[in-house]
């Protein structure tokens, strides 16, 4: 049986829910004021999701690390935050100071409000919803966001929902940003569809395609990643000594965009599903737009 509790704290920001059962030794924590992001995912009670703890410490790391942040209205980098828009030019906050760029959108510390709640014998359906007004320059464009999780003992399937609520097109990208935790990631193994991957510049902007650096299936060894897989699928597998991972999401071009990053602790690995190619705003990678009044949804699964 499924339990949804609701955790209050003096920091709002810190407030959460949670999803358990006790029978299977299952348990998931969302922070609906930090971007709805899911920050535990606790499985025969092996930790997957390497998230945030429930302080100030976490926040700091939130900050830095972006753990399981949803990345809207673009992922990864817009380079020089500056980017041309139907002849228009903006200028985005430049939040990666030492590489002078816009990084993974804004929405990742805005309060998100419950709007539905289900609990079934066999499900916890979670809907949460953000409306932006179009109040910073350099993207003026309003919109409501929409972020679902339906939570089973199998699998979590998680909706990012964009509405245009302006009068003019919008343009956009959609990420999401998890770590997942290996006890041993030397031994773990990656492996997608890829085909090509990104070079970039010294301030890891893509500069063009070029064969892949790296042979796949990948077993990770003493690897570093920070590379942007182009895949002919939108399926991403990894294996640890502990569980096997499975991610699938919806195809939003003819190409898909797989960031992976292997932080200097070497505990887990940032696997990041994405609509577009890193500094979308200005090569046009998997660029999505809105007219005003469209929607688009994106969907991705994860199963262990």
């Amino acid at each position: 049986m499924f339990i949804l509790s609701k955790h209050s704290h003096q920091n709002p920001a810190l407030e959460s829910l949670t999803v358990s059962n006790e029978t299977a030794n299952f348990k998931v924590r969302i922070y609906p004021n930090l971007g709805a992001s899911l920050q535990e995912f606790i499985k025969d009670n092996i930790e997957i999701i390497n998230g945030i703890t429930n302080d100030e410490a976490g926040l700091e790391t939130y900050k830095n690390s972006y753990n399981s942040a949803w990345l809207f209205p673009f992922p990864n980098r817009i380079s020089n935050g500056n980017y041309t828009f139907e002849n228009k030019n903006y200028q985005l906050n430049i939040n990666e100071e030492a590489l002078h760029n816009a990084l993974h959108g804004f929405i990742c510390h805005k309060q998100f409000k419950l709007m539905e709640e289900k609990t079934t014998k066999h499900s916890v359906f979670l809907r949460f919803k953000h409306t932006y007004l179009g109040a910073l320059a350099g993207y003026p464009f309003p919109f409501e966001l929409e972020i679902s999780y339906r939570i089973a003992l199998s699998n979590i399937e998680m909706t990012i929902e964009a509405k245009n609520t302006g009068d003019s097109k919008m343009p956009f990208g959609m990420g999401w940003h998890p770590y997942f935790k290996s006890n041993k990631l030397s031994e773990s193994v990656l492996n997608l569809d890829g085909f090509a991957q990104y070079e970039v510049n010294d301030n890891m902007i893509p500069t063009k395609e070029i064969k892949l650096a790296h042979q796949l299936p990948l077993r990770l060894r003493e690897t570093f990643l920070d590379d942007c897989f182009i895949s002919k699928t939108a399926t991403i597998s990894y294996k640890t000594r502990n569980y096997n991972l499975k991610i699938e999401f919806e195809p939003a071009s003819n190409k898909n965009f797989i960031q992976c990053y292997t932080p200097p602790t070497r505990d887990s690995i940032a696997i990041e599903p994405m609509t577009c190619a890193p500094d979308v705003f200005n090569n046009g990678h998997g660029l999505l737009t809105l007219k005003p009044n469209e929607t688009y949804r994106w969907n991705i699964s994860m199963s262990i």
